[in-house]
């Protein structure tokens, strides 16, 4: 054997032995690419409007990221532009998505370059196959509905109405989506509340928000895994901003211990939102800047990342370790926010009813923790509900009492 071939011989058998060690799969994949073995994603959302930026924020994130979701509007209605930022995240080894606008109507279109967003999507997926993961489309459709209904404000919603108006909220968001839907787009978007009517209306997945100035977390979890597993769709969890004593973001140990419990929890994949704006505390008004180096994204924050890609490298079997057995099933059409005693339902005043729940919710959260989802008594996912939890919770009549 000559020298050569004799260096080809070691090279070989090292690369089989350290294929063997790490597992063949993962030791051929890019490196941001060995989480997706576990199926789960995590990486950032970029609203800049300016492809470098975009472009720098993946170089700063590629080794411990695998997921890019193009969060500009501008961008992603220009199709050269989305194009070379899809390229290039492509290029990075990352999987990547792009936040798209719901299409009702031909002024939707027009406000799209050539080529219109459905023939677009359909080729990225021919193009760059799975690592496209699909279309965000539209944003917190839950959330605004709650916090903007049909009349809001003191107004009231009778039970009876209920029904009438889930219908009404699903059949016009399923409107918003459809297309996407009709291409066989994965299609998933960013809410939160109200996620199980999120999902009756098509959506593919829904992220729940770790944000605002809500301090909960097991909740929205609950709500947002219990809505996925009865309805056979994926969950994951957004990471947005907060505006706490002029705090955009939280800090980065907060932020690492949110993404923890999401993988922890099952969640399919974890985003952290960034944008390039900042709050003026005295006024807390909204300015547009170009951000310095990466918008609201702090040191603390990329070294939160840091870390959980190396708490998922460490702790694959750890994924959906928190495993719920026990489920709340709730009233049917009820559409509270559960975010306070005092939230709405479909955007009214709440209720008594509602008041009851958010009790009755609270303290069977505080006694299950991880272990409960809520759903809701729907008669078309009851069965696969009944399959799923080994503890079924009956709260069709709400009481106050306590659990």
């Amino acid at each position: 054997m000559n020298q050569r071939n004799a260096a080809l011989a070691i090279a070989i058998v090292a690369l089989l032995a350290l294929s063997l060690f790490f597992g063949v799969e993962n030791f051929l994949l890019p490196k941001n690419q060995a989480a997706t073995q576990s199926g789960f994603y995590v990486g950032v959302e970029c609203g800049y409007n300016n492809v470098t930026l975009c472009k720098e924020l993946i170089d700063k994130v590629k080794d411990y990221t695998n997921l890019f979701i193009i969060g500009s509007t501008d961008i992603v209605k220009n199709a050269s532009l989305l194009n070379d930022v899809c390229d290039y995240a492509y290029h990075a080894g990352m999987y990547f998505s792009a936040y798209f606008s719901p299409i009702q109507n031909y002024s939707d279109l027009n406000s799209y370059q050539s080529p219109l967003p459905m023939v677009w999507l359909k080729n990225a997926t021919a193009k760059y196959g799975d690592r496209f993961l699909g279309a965000y489309v539209s944003d917190e459709p839950g959330g605004n509905q709650l916090d903007g209904g049909a009349k809001g404000g003191n107004n009231t919603i009778s039970q009876q109405d209920y029904q009438s108006v889930a219908n009404t909220y699903v059949d016009n968001v399923n409107v918003k989506i459809q297309p996407y839907l009709n291409a066989g787009i994965m299609t998933f978007t960013s809410d939160y509340g109200l996620y199980w009517f999120d999902y009756k209306a098509g959506y593919d997945m829904v992220l729940t928000e770790f944000g605002g100035n809500n301090g909960s977390r097991q909740l929205p979890i609950s709500l947002c895994r219990g809505a996925a597993a009865s309805q056979n769709k994926d969950w994951g969890i957004m990471v947005t901003t907060r505006f706490d004593n002029g705090q955009i973001l939280e800090p980065g140990p907060e932020l690492y211990d949110d993404l923890v419990l999401g993988y922890n929890s099952g969640a399919k994949c974890a985003v952290v939102f960034d944008y390039a704006l900042t709050v003026l505390p005295s006024a807390q008004e909204m300015v547009a800047y170009q951000p310095h180096e990466y918008g609201i994204l702090q040191d603390e924050h990329f070294e939160a990342l840091k870390n959980f890609w190396s708490y998922i490298q460490q702790n694959p079997s750890r994924h959906g370790s928190l495993k719920a057995d026990v489920a709340l099933v709730v009233p049917q059409d009820l559409g509270f926010g559960f975010r306070s005693a005092e939230d709405t339902v479909w955007g009214f005043k709440g209720d008594a009813l509602s008041h009851a729940l958010w009790s009755s919710a609270s303290n069977y959260v505080n006694q299950y923790g991880d272990r409960l989802d809520i759903v809701y008594g729907d008669p078309q996912f009851i069965n696969t509900v009944k399959t799923h939890y080994a503890t079924i919770i009956e709260q069709s009549n709400v009481t106050t009492e306590e659990p």
